[in-house]
């Protein structure tokens, strides 16, 4: 009232919480009032004159809402500290959303859904349960004095937001538009504003956050390479690249890249603003153009960086002039920082061939994305090389050594972990000798062959195992120094994420140094012949070969049989070239050992495949001719053998996988009369059983997959006797039959790590003078059969798993100096063979490694074989076969190839 008591103005209030107002709009307002929730007694509740103006809203979906703010000054940056915004539900909470944002001269500012105020609110706690109401809201932007500095209004139907001098809510009159699906948004210029919501705001044809409104889309469209421009999930790595082409040159304001955090880890600093003048890109240029971001130093205009596991809403916008291009959106960008690894190992072989390839270093990155993520590439690797005190070799002493050096993958197939020669193919580098460059450390680089090779990458959440190859020229060992060493240090090699190609950073792993390696002219195979002998590309042997030596007994030649997995027995010449081949019906894995044996004119060889079949097929010189076929139901991985050497009796025997050892005739494959099935044949059979039919002894051992070993009754299968290990039995037991005698030795070894050795007739009884079990305590598991020594002091030779070659004498002692250390696990049984059986005075064994070489030491002395061990192309698990006839020992390698080896003087 006035001093006469006429009423000059009134206003009600509805009822406010501690700390809250109700206030005009703005001061004087005649109509309209709202509840503040930051009341400002004393001063203006709004100024006129502050540049900055809500420009655009989205108020639609949950994830999608934002409030972008223009700077309307041609020249002031301004970081808005403290400032607030609210709208109908924080006003009446008594809340205001706080923030500090930096906006450029005529630029943009962004709050949105994802967004935490500097009170640490959420939008979602401010706003309302669903953000801004899209029926009817208003906005309120204030200063940090709580003065409103902008404000807009939208409604539809009678959903008010703004108050009467009565309390009561009202249309706002001049209102912008309600219900929009994308935005409202100034025009007809950025910030324009008439005073009247109405007039200012109008429903944009989609939401342009931090971009222009008005001729939005119009301008040239910009190429976006990487990230990629699609709405899939994508992952951003730890060092990633933003590479783009501009449609048209862009200037001033509008040139962007806006982070909208959706989900994964928390991010309370999103969403992220990133002007591209500061990315270092060159707005005036059209051509592609690349900027390396690490996302955890990657400060968006705010100082705030990406956080590690955060799914992103990635928008990029650029203006030219009036317009702007359309904008780009990736539906779903996770950013990771993760660190990756790599180490380094030594593989080198103690000794290497002339004219071979050894892998010397073993390389693992370990990519520690998350599965799913970027895979990550091996890119670039640096080693050194030196003599054997460390001394760096000079670039002339490489190439005198080596043919070529090479970086390669390890294969899925074969052996992980171990460089196979024949299987591990897939070359990244390959430097040829007169390209092989070293400094003066030594040190030399090699680069993956191309941007982005397959061979070369590691998938998310995994280890990716590569070597370091060398390959030796026809003459290392006669060069000087003929000993090398190598080393490597993980800090010199440079790993790439997978589709943004840029290092990434990796926890290098101590660097390491090989061993001594020595290059030697290796043993040959005999003169005049072409071994070995390779098999098609998709066979491996897995079994021992069988030979037959024409002393003219049959009109067959002498030939070398080898069964291999891709189905087929084949006959090979003693020269090493092809006699014939026979595929079994239907064409099934054969991992038996061919039995070749001379019945009456011809030449026969019995084996069995993984389909359940039993073959007895001839020698035809040409061809093999069937002589029958048996099935029995169940794979057979146990060799099918006679009842003695020169395979005289009438029967074969067997084990099968279904848990059965099987007697057949060997005139027709039928089962043979009285056979029974022992009980005690608990588990498939695992090698080869061990038979003594003489007429006191007429009993076979086996060993099983459960641990046990099994004496079986030749005549009907019968089970005397049995013993249960501490481990599977991969291997076949040994008899010790000199004489007949129900009470020889027999030896068998378990994968506990042990070498057994029992009275044949009771395999509860210990032998005299074996006073355990070798060793005590077990150690490495033993995949291989014993060899026992036929002259002389006894001694059995076997190989375990941690490569070790052991010699133990008849009362499970360990011979001095023994074991020796070969190169990789020991799963090709040892064999020995006494000089005089191929016109040499020493012993020796020979047994295959699954480091690819074929070994032989002195029995007695343990000194390596002067041309040994020799390399071949992988693994070499099959048994040795030893043919006195040529002086030779034959064996099947997983790289596919025979090999014939001279071991005579």
């Amino acid at each position: 009232m006035n001093n006469t008591g006429a009423i000059v103005d009134q206003a009600q209030w509805p009822v406010l919480g501690a700390g809250q107002s109700l206030a005009r709009v703005t001061d004087g307002d005649p109509t309209f009032f709202w509840i503040d929730p930051s009341p400002t007694p004393g001063y203006g509740n709004s100024v006129s004159t502050d540049a900055l103006k809500i420009n655009e809203v989205a108020y639609g979906a949950a994830d999608r809402q934002f409030v972008e703010l223009y700077n309307a000054s041609p020249v002031s940056t301004r970081t808005l500290a403290g400032y607030a915004l609210r709208n109908s539900v924080s006003s009446a909470n008594g809340l205001a959303f706080r923030f500090t944002r930096k906006i450029y001269p005529l630029d943009y500012a962004v709050i949105d859904f994802s967004s935490l105020s500097d009170d640490g609110y959420t939008f979602s706690e401010v706003f309302g349960a669903g953000g801004l109401t899209a029926a009817g809201d208003f906005l309120a932007l204030e200063n940090s004095t709580g003065a409103v500095v902008d404000w807009a209004v939208w409604q539809s139907g009678t959903a008010y937001t703004l108050y009467n001098y009565r309390a009561a809510k009202v249309s706002a009159g001049n209102f912008a538009p309600a219900g929009a699906s994308s935005s409202i948004a100034r025009g007809p210029a950025e910030g324009s504003d008439t005073g009247s919501d109405t007039a200012d705001f109008s429903v944009s044809a989609y939401a342009t956050p931090v971009s222009r409104n008005n001729d939005a889309g119009a301008a040239a469209a910009n190429t976006l390479v990487y990230p990629v421009n699609t709405s899939a999930p994508q992952f951003l790595a730890r060092t990633f690249p933003v590479t783009l082409a501009l449609g048209t040159s862009s200037g001033g304001a509008g040139n962007n890249i806006l982070f909208q955090r959706t989900g994964g880890a928390a991010d309370p600093e999103s969403p992220h603003l990133y002007r591209m003048e500061d990315m270092g890109f060159d707005l005036t240029s059209t051509a592609q153009q690349s900027a390396q971001q690490t996302g955890l130093t990657f400060y968006d205009q705010d100082g705030a960086p990406l956080v590690s596991s955060a799914v992103y809403r990635v928008t990029f916008n650029s203006a030219a002039g009036a317009a702007s291009a359309p904008l780009i959106e990736l539906g779903t960008a996770t950013y990771y920082a993760g660190v990756h690894g790599v180490s380094v190992s030594s593989s080198a072989p103690a000794w290497m061939n002339d004219a071979s390839r050894a892998g010397v270093l073993k390389l693992q990155v370990a990519n520690n994305n998350p599965a799913g993520f970027n895979p990550v590439q091996l890119a670039t690797v640096a080693f050194s090389l030196y003599d054997s005190g460390l001394a760096p070799l000079t670039q002339q002493q490489v190439r005198d050594l080596f043919e070529a050096v090479m970086l390669v993958a390890d294969s899925a197939s074969g052996l992980p972990g171990i460089y196979e020669p024949g299987i591990d193919v897939s070359t990244l580098s390959y430097v040829p000798m007169n390209s092989i460059l070293v400094d003066a450390n030594g040190l030399s680089t090699m680069t993956v062959g191309s941007a982005w090779l397959a061979a070369a990458s590691v998938p998310a959440a995994s280890t990716g195992t590569f070597f370091i190859v060398l390959e030796s020229t026809a003459d290392a060992s006669d060069r000087s120094p003929s000993v090398f060493r190598a080393g490597f240090s993980p800090v010199r090699a440079t790993v790439l994420d997978g589709p943004g190609t840029l290092a990434q950073e990796f926890a290098p792993a101590a660097a390491a140094n090989t061993d001594a390696v020595t290059l030697i002219s290796p043993a040959q195979p005999p003169p005049g012949t072409s071994w070995p002998y390779a098999l098609p590309a998709a066979a491996a042997t897995e079994s021992p070969v069988s030979y037959y030596t024409n002393e003219g007994d049959t009109a067959v030649s002498s030939a070398v049989y080898v069964a291999s997995a891709d189905g087929y027995l084949r006959a090979i010449k003693k020269d090493g070239t092809f006699k014939w081949s026979y595929a079994t019906a239907p064409l099934s894995p054969i991992r038996t050992s061919p039995n070749a044996v001379v019945e009456g004119a011809d030449v026969v060889i019995y084996f069995a495949d993984d389909n359940g079949d039993v073959y007895k097929v001839r020698d035809d010189e040409t061809s093999a001719g069937l002589v029958w076929k048996r099935a029995v139901g169940s794979p057979v991985r146990s060799n099918v053998m006679c009842a003695d050497l020169s395979c005289t009796g009438p029967n074969i025997y067997f084990g099968v996988n279904d848990n059965t050892v099987r007697c057949l005739a060997k005139s027709d494959g039928s089962p043979c009369s009285g056979w029974t099935f022992a009980a005690a044949i608990t588990a498939p059979v695992s090698g080869t059983i061990s038979i003594d039919d003489r007429d006191t002894i007429k009993t076979g051992w086996v060993g099983l997959a459960d641990g046990k070993v099994v004496a079986l009754q030749t005549a009907d299968g019968a089970s005397p006797t049995s013993l249960i290990t501490g481990g599977p039995i991969e291997s076949s037991p040994y008899l010790d039959a000199r004489y007949a005698d129900a009470n020889n030795v027999i030896y068998f070894t378990s994968t506990d790590g042990k070498l057994y050795a029992r009275v044949s007739s009771n395999l509860s009884v210990m032998p005299a003078g074996w006073t355990a079990d070798y060793p005590p305590a077990g150690a490495a598991p033993i995949h291989t059969s014993p060899s026992v020594t036929f002259s002389g002091t006894k001694y059995i030779f076997f190989g375990d798993d941690d490569g070790r070659l052991h010699k133990v004498d008849a009362t499970g002692a360990s011979a001095p100096g023994w074991p020796l250390q070969a190169g990789g696990a020991i799963r090709s049984s040892p064999v020995w063979v006494p000089g005089s059986a191929v016109g040499i005075a020493q012993n020796y064994v020979y047994f295959g490694c699954d480091d690819g070489y074929v070994y032989a030491f002195d029995a007695d002395t343990g000194t390596r074989r002067a041309g040994w061990p020799v390399a071949t192309g992988g693994p070499v698990r099959a048994d040795l076969v030893v043919d006195p006839d040529d002086r030779t020992i034959k064996v099947g390698s997983t790289d596919g190839k025979t090999y014939t080896l001279y071991i005579g003087p």
